[in-house]
């Protein structure tokens, strides 16, 4: 019986403190790029959120995932996920050409076009992705 209890609050503790010392993907991005290369907040956001990859590619499971986080937070109305899916895909394109290759400028193109003002709006987009934020705990950056 003491051992169950331990247990239990070993687990709580742990429940407890774990959001304590972890930082979402926003804080820690902004503490590791601020001061050294602040495009690359952008993509170290979207890593972290799995809208992109380490090596600044945005897949169809990527692209899939924005859509779903956009439509769960009320960014855009489900109905409209094929419309939405298709404008980050040709986003994700068009960031490729701009930028002539793989980097974090890419993720800033892609952002600026996917947060188009028509089908994305600036402000909901905005409010998805803090909600969206919140809602992930990563370690925090210790550079």
């Amino acid at each position: 019986m003491s051992f169950l209890f331990f247990l239990v609050v070993l687990i709580s503790i742990g429940l407890w403190v774990g959001p304590c010392v972890a930082d979402n993907p926003e804080n820690r991005c902004i503490k590791q790029f601020a001061k050294t290369n602040p495009a690359c907040i952008v993509h170290c956001k979207y890593n972290l959120y799995k809208f992109t990859d380490d090596n600044y590619d945005i897949t169809d499971q990527h692209i899939n995932k924005f859509t779903d986080v956009l439509i769960k937070n009320k960014a855009v109305d489900g109905s409209k996920k094929s419309q939405v899916q298709e404008h980050l895909k040709k986003c994700a394109e068009e960031s490729l050409k701009k930028t002539h290759g793989k980097n974090c400028q890419r993720l800033v193109e892609y952002y600026s076009c996917a947060v188009d003002n028509k089908l994305i709006d600036y402000f909901k987009y905005e409010s998805a992705i803090n909600s969206y934020d919140r809602s992930i705990y990563t370690p925090p950056y210790s550079g």
